[in-house]
Parts: structure tokens; sequence; C-alpha cells
């Protein structure tokens, strides 16, 4: 005999009242359910139960209790006999579980009707997946019943949390989890499936402007570049790509979103589509990336491609259109085979293009143009990063820079070191 707990009720408004234990057991030859006794029930009160017909519930039944089941209810002790209007009553009141996975189908359906990113439905389905896992081992049945200070601990939740490599969840990461929960909430206010938004206060962790932790100079990146063989079909297309990422700085997912028809390579330029935002900008291209994938179209895509119907630019070993993780591997893979002392992958060009291009006098809207940012403020973080100008004013004004250019000059009249002469014996002397 299976037993446990009432899983679900099949209409979407009932469900047990939270303040009373079901217990519910199906035998295995007769499809019913017959009440089992808890542990701190009377015998009595378990004998006073009110049988229902569960045809009305059979959709959402377990299997082996569908058809002509009867369900019987036992009220927990201290609740006393229930009749059938208070148990309606209490049953409205309370969505289980199963309802709080229905309301984020609802959710992520809503997300792609809006044209969302695929990118913002899979964190919705990861993110919010996770969130009603904890808020069940919480025992939060509702999604009504959560409260802001339930949300604080899942807050703090988040921050005690730590990776498999035993490292925690950057404060980036919290809050796209956190930010992702409160468009949950916001969305069940508007739709009235929750009275208050209890998200609408909740403090988010702090971002800080962080700096690139690791940008490649001009040699680096040729170095990085050079580790590519192009003598195979598979080294042309990593050359290719690394030149594409290091010309333009566009992102990996839209390099390996570019299609045939986005290229003109008589005018130099590519047309970035759909990227960060859903919106499209057009970049020009080197003289020496235009060659390299001239070359590459040529020579390897042909022998890569699956079909000829394929309009990916860059392929992978299945013929189809490469992906974002795999291009993230290789050009990590190249990074570590050039032996440079710096870690990462496709973002390493990309601040690296940014640096160079701000330390070879663009300006910085043509920078923010490149890369795509939608805010001045998010390309700024690179004129901190290129410190050229800063160094020139550092050597000539700081004193100990003074200093040690003082100890490389005599003075011309008597020969002593500069730094050796007082200011009012230099101009007692001369």
């Amino acid at each position: 005999m299976q037993t446990g707990r009432i899983p679900h009720i099949a209409h979407p408004r009932e469900s047990p009242h939270p303040g009373s234990l079901w217990d519910w057991s199906i035998s295995s030859n007769t499809p019913r359910i017959v009440p089992v006794r808890l542990k701190n029930q009377s015998r009595t009160s378990c004998q006073k139960t009110n049988k229902i017909r569960s045809d009305s519930f059979s959709s959402t039944l377990p299997s082996a209790s569908r058809g002509r089941a009867t369900l019987t209810y036992a009220p927990a002790k201290g609740s006393g006999s229930m009749n059938h209007s208070n148990l309606s009553s209490n049953l409205r009141s309370v969505q289980k579980p199963v309802a709080s996975r229905r309301l984020l189908r609802r959710y992520l359906a809503h997300l792609r009707a809006r044209a969302c990113a695929e990118g913002t439905v899979r964190n919705g389905t990861l993110y919010l997946g996770n969130f009603l896992t904890w808020l069940e081992t919480q025992r939060v049945e509702s999604i009504g019943q959560v409260t802001r200070a339930q949300l604080e601990c899942y807050q703090r939740h988040l921050h005690a949390y730590r990776k498999r490599d035993g490292q925690p969840l950057a404060v980036m990461g919290q809050h796209v989890r956190l930010t992702t929960i409160q468009g949950f909430f916001r969305w069940l206010a508007r739709r009235d499936h929750i009275a208050a938004n209890p998200s609408a206060d909740l403090e988010l962790p702090r971002i800080g402007r962080r700096l690139p932790r690791a940008v490649l100079t001009a040699a680096e990146a040729e170095t990085v570049l050079a580790q590519a063989k192009p003598a195979t079909d598979f080294g042309l297309r990593d050359r290719t790509m690394m030149e594409m990422l290091y010309s333009t700085g566009m992102r990996r997912h839209e390099l390996c979103s570019l299609r045939l028809d986005d290229l003109d390579l008589a005018r130099g330029t590519v047309l970035v589509r759909e990227g960060k935002g859903r919106k499209d900008r057009m970049l020009p291209l080197g003289r020496r990336a235009v060659a390299w994938i001239r070359r590459y179209l040529k020579k390897a895509r042909p022998r890569l491609q699956a079909g000829p119907e394929l309009r990916a630019v860059f392929l992978g070993r299945d013929g189809q259109k490469i992906t974002s993780g795999v291009l993230g591997n290789l050009t990590h893979a190249y990074v570590a085979k050039s032996g440079i002392p710096k870690q990462g992958s496709c973002h390493l060009f990309r601040h690296a293009m940014a640096t160079l291009m701000l330390e070879g006098g663009a300006d910085i809207r043509y920078i923010q143009q490149m890369l795509g940012h939608a805010r001045l403020t998010t390309t700024e973080i690179y004129t901190q990063v290129n410190i050229a100008g800063l160094a020139a004013v550092h050597r000539l004004t700081h004193p100990a820079e003074q200093s040690r250019r003082s100890r490389k000059r005599a003075c011309p009249t008597c020969g002593r070191p500069l730094l050796q002469l007082a200011s009012k014996d230099f101009s007692r002397l001369h």
C-alpha cells in the first residue's frame, strides 16, 4: 500500500487547509483512497471523517486513484469534525506548491509572448525553479504566503551558498537571481494572484564598478591569435573567429549568431542582429579581419557545412552553427596555450579592443557604439583601465619621481647633484 500526503486538488482554487494534516493511502488492488490515522490523532477522530466523491478531482489525483475513487479526509487532532461548507471555504484559501509551478509556467509563457531574450527565459526557468524548491523546503505551500522576511532569508541563503568548487556566488549572480524573483512577484501582483508584492522594498546587494581583471596588450593579443594553426579547416575557422572578436569587440553569442548576409566584405562592415537588449548595430571590420574571413569562406566553410541551406557563418564539428560554449572553450584553450599570465576567454579580446582604441586616441562615444553599451557610464570603465595619461602626469608631478630624476641630473655650474642642493644654497651659489 502506498501512503503519503495528498499532493494536490483538481480545482485551481481548492487545496487542503494549511492548519490541517491530511494523509492518504492507495490500495494497489482497488482504486480507492482510504484514511490513515496520524500519530497524534485519536481513533474516534479518524473514524469521524467526511467522505467526498472525487469524480471532479480525478484529473489531478494520483493515477492509481483515478476513476471511481473515493477521497477521504481526516482532520488533524484538535481541529474537530469539518462539514462540507467549512471544508470548501478552507480549500479555496490556499494554493498548493503545484499551483505555484503552474503560475511559473504561465509567467514564462508571458515572457516569451513579450519576445524577451532566450537568456531571460532560461534564467527565469532555472532561478525561479530553484526558488520554489527552496520555498518547499521551508514548508511554504503557497506563493501567496511568501513574506518579505522570507525573501530576505533567501537572500542570505544565496550569500552563504557555495558552488561545487567551494566558491561563493558572485554579487552579480546574486543580484540577477533576486531581480528575477522581483519580476515574478511584480507579475503576480499585477495579475491579482497575490494581494501584495513582498519584493517591492527588497534591498538588493550593491554592485560595484569592477574593472576587467585582465586586459591583453597588443603583443599579447597577437600571441594568442598565433596559436590557431590555419593549415587545418578548424584552425582557420578559429583564427578567423578570434580575428573578428579582436577587430570588432563583439560578444561571443553575437559572433555565433552571424549569418552570411550580415557580412558586407566589400564595404568592410558586419551587422550584429539582436545583440544585447535585442538591439542591432553596424560595426566596421578591419582589413586584416576581412582578409581572414574571405579565406575562411573560400577554403574551410564549404567543407564544414552540413548542407547548402545553412546560413550561419561559423560552423561546429557537426556542420551546424557553433555554440557560445564551444567558442568560449576554444578561446580559453588558446589563451592558456599562449603562456601569457592572464586568464579569460572571448571577453579578453573585447577588453583589449576597447582599451587599445582608447589609448590610440579614439573618442569614448565611438567605443560605446562599438561595444553596444546602452549607457556611457558602462564604457567609462575603460578610461580607468587606460592610465597612460595618468602615468605620464604621475611621473612629472610625484615627489618620488622628481627626486629620482634629480639624482640623475647635476648642477651645470658646480657639478653637484641637484638633490643635495637646498633651495637657499642653490639660490646663493647660482
